[in-house]
This record gives structure tokens, C-alpha cells and sequence, in this order.
């Protein structure tokens, strides 16, 4: 036990964020049951918040999703899984009961159903991100909501009920490992990926790619990083 603490330590002394980690072997994956004693106090695992008097949602998808969570220290457990916009957090279910990870730290990466999520701290005030291409370049996609309070007694309307309001998306580019670029548009884009500015210049012409639309952002990330050895 004093030999596993201290590789532990040692594991969790290196940078809290990759997104080119690969697992070399396949890990041993534990089911939601393994949340006992040293991973849930690690985890900072909590009962999640009812929500059922507000109007809208606070999920990307409020249904618990397959998935799994991969701790720094590389145990992979596989749980439903549900991530929650609004506080920014992954929420499990294990018998039959939800939980919010309040220590986003301790987590490498986590998919839920298709999609992969990793949490950066040197974006803002750091929080979670869809992954959707990764390599040299890595494009990421920032879910928001915006919680409206409850307005009491307005005359003739009356009481209007707490509400989450979706908010559009925003887009990242991050390079060199930790480099972040906010895209809000082409220009921002030509910036983060002014390296290969002859390249990129051919492919926005022959693509005809005009705006920021993820269908286009993917596009040009995938021609990016094939550009590697250019």
C-alpha cells in the first residue's frame, strides 16, 4: 500500500493535461461500483441537484449515457455518465443514485457515448471541452448555459419560473500543446494556424470554406494536422 501512494504521487506530479495520451496497453476498465473510499474522497463526489422547477436543462443530454472516466493514475471506470453545462461538471450514477465530480483534476479524459471531454485549467478559469479533432492541432467546442432567476409577482404575468437558457457555442484552437486560440472567425483562424499559411490559403479557396461552422472548423483541422511533416 505505501509502495502504490507513493507512485501515485509520482503520477500525479506531471502536467494535468495531454491530449496526446495514449493508453500503450488496454486498461482494466471497473464499473461504477469501484467509487468506494479513495476515489470518491478524490473525486470530491456529491449528490447532484434537483432541477425539476426550472425550465429547460442544464445538460447536453439530461438521459445518463454510457461511458467512461479516466483517472490520472490510468484506472478507467465505466459508468452512465451525463455532463452537466451549467456547473460545468460530470455527473455518474451508481446505484441508482447521481453524483457531480467536484475535483475535475483528477480526471485525464472521459467519454460519454461518442464524444470525448477533457477539462483544461489554462483556458479562462479552466473548465471541460468537447474534443473533436486531435493532433498537432486539437479543435475543441465550449457548451454554455445561462441560468435566469426566478422573477416573482410581475403584475398581469405573474410569477415567471427559473430558466436555462442556451448560449452559442464557442470554438478553440489549441497547438504546440498548450496554445489557445479562441475562434470567432477565419481570421482567428489563419492566425493559430499561420505556420502552414500557404497550405491553409490553398485549402480555404479550393474548399470555398467562408465562415466558422464546425462542419468546417473539423474540415480544416483534419487538412491541418495531415500537414504534419509539410
Amino acid at each position: 500500500m505505501k509502495t502504490y501512494k507513493i507512485i501515485l504521487f509520482i503520477l500525479l506530479l506531471f502536467p494535468t493535461f495531454n491530449l496526446l495520451a495514449q493508453w500503450e496497453t488496454t486498461p482494466t476498465i471497473y464499473s461504477e461500483h469501484f467509487f468506494t473510499g479513495y476515489y470518491e474522497n478524490n473525486l470530491h463526489a456529491r449528490n447532484v441537484i434537483d432541477y425539476k422547477d426550472i425550465k429547460g436543462s442544464p445538460y447536453q443530454n439530461p438521459k445518463f449515457t454510457p461511458g467512461k472516466l479516466y483517472m490520472k493514475d490510468t484506472v478507467v471506470v465505466s459508468a452512465p455518465l451525463r455532463y452537466n453545462i451549467s456547473t460545468d461538471e460530470i455527473e455518474y450514477e451508481a446505484d441508482g443514485k447521481a453524483y457531480a465530480i467536484g475535483n475535475p483534476g483528477f480526471l485525464n479524459k472521459v467519454v460519454i457515448g461518442n464524444s470525448t471531454y477533457v477539462y483544461l485549467p489554462f483556458i479562462g478559469k479552466g473548465g471541460f471541452y468537447e474534443l473533436l479533432e486531435t493532433g498537432e492541432c486539437h479543435l475543441l467546442q465550449r457548451r454554455t448555459v445561462r441560468f435566469k432567476p426566478v422573477e416573482y409577482a410581475k403584475p398581469i404575468i405573474g410569477t415567471v419560473p427559473a430558466e436555462f437558457i442556451p448560449e452559442p457555442d464557442s470554438w478553440y484552437l489549441v497547438v504546440d500543446g498548450n496554445q489557445a486560440y479562441k475562434i470567432v472567425n477565419l481570421k482567428s483562424v489563419r492566425h493559430a494556424l499561420a505556420d502552414k499559411e500557404p497550405y491553409m490559403e490553398h485549402f480555404f479557396r479550393q474548399q470555398k470554406i467562408k465562415s466558422i461552422r464546425k462542419e468546417n472548423l473539423i474540415k480544416v483541422v483534419k487538412y491541418y494536422n495531415s500537414l504534419k511533416d509539410q
